[in-house]
């Protein structure tokens, strides 16, 4: 049985980001910064491979809980890159009361996964449009980086395209 070795594993990640950054003109990376375990792996990793400097974190507020902000400043903060907030409370609520304008809902049970779902399409809309906008402004390729984890890949839970 082989052991796990959480450096060498890390390593071997690094390598890989940074060769498919080398290879295909890429420059920077825009990222998601959740609060949780995974954004914060994600965004180390991506520190590590290709500098603070070209990694930008999103904090994309959409009914989310003020502690879980607190956390995602702190990882931006330790891991030295640039922090913004792109609030979404008022896109989420405009898409929902829409679509209870336009069906005609009467039972709110009806949508509560396509709740759940909009939430993270929203955040991932927002991340490309702001990869698209620092690949202008600098002139190189910034790419999207996801967040998912072994589980939400288990079951085929995909949000970025």
């Amino acid at each position: 049985m082989m052991e796990f070795n959480a450096k060498e594993i890390s390593e071997r990640i690094i390598d890989n980001i940074r060769d498919y950054y080398l290879e295909n003109g890429a420059k920077g990376a825009v990222i998601g910064i959740s609060g949780g375990k995974d954004s914060a792996v994600v965004a180390s990793l991506m520190v590590k491979a290709i500098g603070n400097e070209n990694v930008i974190g999103f904090w994309l507020p959409c009914n989310s809980n003020e502690k879980d902000k607190e956390d995602a400043r702190e990882v931006a903060k330790a891991l030295g890159i640039r922090f913004i907030e792109h609030d979404l409370n008022n896109t989420y609520e405009d898409i929902v009361n829409n679509v209870i304008n336009n069906i005609n809902i009467i039972d709110y049970d009806l949508l509560k996964n396509s709740n759940i779902n909009i939430k993270p399409r929203l955040r991932m809309s927002i991340l490309y449009y702001y990869a698209a906008y620092f690949s202008s402004l600098n002139k190189s390729l910034y790419l999207v980086c996801g967040t998912s984890n072994k589980s939400e890949l288990y079951v085929g839970y995909f949000t970025k395209g």
